[in-house]
């Protein structure tokens, strides 16, 4: 292992040696915080939603619905709401809504499509699966040793997800949801995201 008098040579003053050491420190001290953070995030990505695991193909799996399913179901609850098939990948959809947006030249109003989030489709789990791969990483707290953590790689979004998007928006209310769409289960995370 290399000392400082190796790196920065035997004529190194003692102040630069103390700079050096200086440096390395910090170095270290924010390259254990990025770690920790992205082990935060990483788990926070792939944590259980109660007692749901959300990488858990089954388990997200649900209630399928076809995406034809899914669009005339919420067409009843918001009729302005347009979905498109994606241009650069079949399997996606563009969720929009047609809403007037003042033109800043004329100052008329013109209605225009917003994007509101993506989606399936095809099939639609009932809640998103988050896939993942393991993902070895140094460990903050073994020095030199590695943790293997899930690696969030992408996800397959479920139409509970669309659905809880559309009513933190105000397009759609939680009320004509459960009218439409079957109960869910004890999930956290569908209840915080339509309050």
């Amino acid at each position: 292992m290399l000392t400082v008098k190796d790196i920065l040579g035997p004529l190194a003053s003692k102040e630069q040696r103390i700079r050096y050491e200086g440096t390395v420190a910090k170095t270290q001290a924010v390259s254990s915080a990025a770690l920790a953070q992205e082990i935060s995030s990483t788990s926070a990505t792939t944590a259980k939603d109660g007692e749901i695991d959300v990488t858990n193909t089954l388990a997200q799996l649900g209630r399928p619905l076809t995406t034809q399913q899914f669009i005339q179901r919420v067409k009843r609850l918001n009729g302005n709401l347009v979905f498109e098939k994606s241009n650069s990948d079949s399997t996606k959809m563009g969720v929009y809504i047609m809403a007037y947006q003042r033109d800043n030249l004329t100052q008329s109003l013109r209605r225009k499509k917003r994007f509101i989030c993506g989606m399936e489709n095809g099939y639609m789990p009932e809640r998103s699966v988050r896939h993942w791969e393991p993902d070895k990483i140094p460990d903050p707290d073994l020095r030199g040793g590695w943790k293997i953590v899930k690696k969030f790689t992408r996800e397959t979004r479920g139409w509970r997800t669309v659905l809880a998007r559309l009513v933190r928006q105000r397009l759609i209310t939680k009320t004509q949801v459960e009218k439409y769409f079957p109960p869910i289960g004890d999930s956290f995370n569908w209840q915080a995201l339509t309050s």
